[in-house]
Parts: structure tokens; C-alpha cells; sequence
């Protein structure tokens, strides 16, 4: 990995700037970059960027399973401009959108995760390809829901047919807001938490539900 020494910080201008687009302070925005150009590479025009595979690594450090897969697909929604790179600004919004309280805003970035090939539709096979990169980072093959074991298929197939509510086998943006809505699941997923024994999940849930 190419590590930097920065010894600057951000510019007051810079810090402003971010902040309209993040719910981050100013020191917290200082204490990320700080973080951030630790990892990074620094490129001849002297700007500092993640590439994907600094940033699988800086990903494994806080999910250390196999998390490689996953995490490609979080970098593909981090990086908005895709050039192949996360640079600062790219990096901040980006945690600050998939870590929001806000719902609206956390369903629009499940649904760029979930819409891998970025046609505006989401099919099986991509929401299966999500699934399996869920489960693959979380160490399980399989849970138990309602006394059913089921696989990121099984999963998919379930939450797929579920939300493509006009059968034309993609599921559209409407659809899948609406769907997250009814079934909290498909956000929930992505922030790795275990599902409890009712198929819900919930952070505080026992890891005993997976096998």
C-alpha cells in the first residue's frame, strides 16, 4: 500500500465545503482525513485517492472476514465519478450516505449497491451476487428463518419476487423503495447484521441463527 505523510490539513474552504454535504464536524472531518491519507495513494498532481484494492484493505480492518467481495461492490458506490479511485470528498459522502439515519437516503445507496451493471433495474442475478458477497463476509452459507434454512438463493429468489411486483423480472427504483419499506431486510443485509430467528434483523441478534 502506498502510504502518505500528510502533514497539512484540510483548508477551512475544503472543510466548508464538505460539510454541505455530510452531517460530519469539522473535527471529525479532520480526524477522517487524517485516517484516510494513511492508506492512501498519492498521485503525481499530489492528490491523495484510495484505489480498490487500499480500499478492500482498509475495509478487511473493520470487517476482517472475507470481506473482499463486498467490499469491491461498496467501492463501486463510493467511487461516483468511476475512474477506478475514491479520493476524499468521494470517501466522506460516501460514509456519510450509507451510514444515515435518514431512510431515504439509506435505500437510495442500498439500491446502487444491489444494481451492480448500473442500469437503473436490479435483477436476480445481481441481487444474488450481493447476497452471496453478505454471507461469504459474514462466515455462513445458510440461516434459519421461520424454521426454514435458506441460502443467499433461496434469500434473493424470496426477496425478488417479493418486490418485482409487475413480473417483468427487473425490479425498478419504486419497486425496490417500496419494498425495503415492507421488508427491512434488504437494507439491513447490507450492514451485516445477523437476522434473528423470525428472518428480521437486528444488530443485537445471537450469531447462533446461522449455521
Amino acid at each position: 500500500m502506498g502510504q502518505v505523510s500528510v502533514k497539512q490539513k484540510l483548508g477551512q474552504r475544503q472543510v466548508r465545503e464538505l460539510q454541505r454535504h455530510v452531517s460530519f464536524s469539522e473535527p471529525e472531518i479532520h480526524d477522517w482525513y487524517h485516517e484516510f491519507c494513511q492508506s492512501t495513494h498519492r498521485s503525481r498532481k499530489d492528490s491523495v485517492y484510495l484505489t480498490e484494492e487500499e480500499f478492500c484493505t482498509v475495509y478487511k480492518s473493520v470487517y476482517p472476514g472475507k470481506s473482499d467481495d463486498f467490499a469491491r461492490h461498496i467501492f463501486r458506490t463510493f467511487d461516483m465519478d468511476a475512474n477506478d479511485r475514491v479520493d476524499f470528498r468521494e470517501f466522506l459522502i460516501g460514509l456519510s450516505i450509507s451510514g444515515s439515519d435518514d431512510a431515504e437516503k439509506q435505500v437510495s445507496w442500498a439500491f446502487r449497491v444491489y444494481d451492480v451493471q448500473k442500469t437503473g433495474y436490479i435483477i436476480k442475478e445481481e441481487m444474488t451476487q450481493i447476497i452471496r458477497a453478505v454471507f461469504k463476509m459474514m462466515g455462513v452459507r445458510e440461516i434459519t428463518d421461520n424454521g426454514e434454512t435458506k441460502t443467499p438463493e433461496d434469500l434473493a429468489d424470496e426477496m425478488f419476487r417479493q418486490m418485482d411486483k409487475d413480473g417483468d423480472d427487473r425490479i425498478s427504483w419504486k419497486e425496490f423503495r417500496d419494498g425495503a419499506k415492507a421488508n427491512p431486510i434488504v437494507l439491513r443485509l447490507l450492514q451485516c447484521s445477523p437476522p434473528d430467528k423470525q428472518g428480521h434483523i437486528d444488530e443485537g441478534a445471537e450469531g447462533e441463527v446461522f449455521t
